[in-house]
C-alpha cells in the first residue's frame, strides 16, 4: 500500500500547500519565526497529529477486540522540541499522548491495557525514533 502527497511552494515565504491523491488540499506553512501565519497548520503539528489520529484508530479496534464498550475517548497528544533545538538534523524530544476513555468500573483495567496494546499496534509510533509515553485517564 502506498500513500502519496504532493507539497508545493506558495511562491511566498515559508507557505505551501499540500495535495493528497483523493482530492483533499491543506494549506501549510513553517513554524515561528519562519512562519508568519498563525491560521495554518505546521508540518510540525501534522506529524504530532498524525500520532494522535493514529493511535485512536487503534484504540478503537484494540477496546472493540478486547469487547470494551466505551461511552468517550479522545486522544491528547503533545510533542516537545527543546528551545534552541530547532536547527537542521534535530528531532523531537519527546511525544506524549494522553488517551482519555470513558468505560465501565468492571472493564477499568482493561482500558489500562488497551491502551498500551494501542501503542504497540500503532503504525506511527511504531515509525518513529522519539519515545512516546501513553498516561491514560480512564473515567467511569
Amino acid at each position: 500500500m502506498l500513500f502519496e502527497v504532493t507539497a508545493k511552494w506558495s511562491g511566498e515565504g515559508y507557505e505551501g500547500k499540500v495535495e493528497y491523491t483523493n482530492g483533499i488540499s491543506m494549506e501549510f506553512c513553517a513554524m515561528p519565526p519562519w512562519g508568519k501565519r498563525e491560521d495554518l497548520v505546521t508540518p510540525e503539528s501534522c506529524f504530532v497529529a498524525a500520532i494522535a489520529m493514529c493511535y485512536e484508530m487503534f484504540m478503537v479496534a484494540t477496546l472493540k477486540r478486547m469487547r470494551i464498550e466505551a461511552s468517550m475517548m479522545e486522544v491528547k497528544a503533545v510533542g516537545e522540541i527543546a528551545e534552541g533545538e530547532m536547527a537542521p538534523g534535530k528531532a523531537f524530544d519527546r511525544i506524549e499522548l494522553t488517551p482519555r476513555v470513558k468505560v465501565s468500573e468492571e472493564n477499568k483495567e482493561k482500558a489500562v491495557r488497551a491502551t498500551e496494546l494501542a501503542k504497540e499496534y500503532c503504525l506511527i509510533t511504531n515509525s518513529l525514533k522519539v519515545p512516546v509515553t501513553i498516561s491514560p485517564e480512564i473515567l467511569t
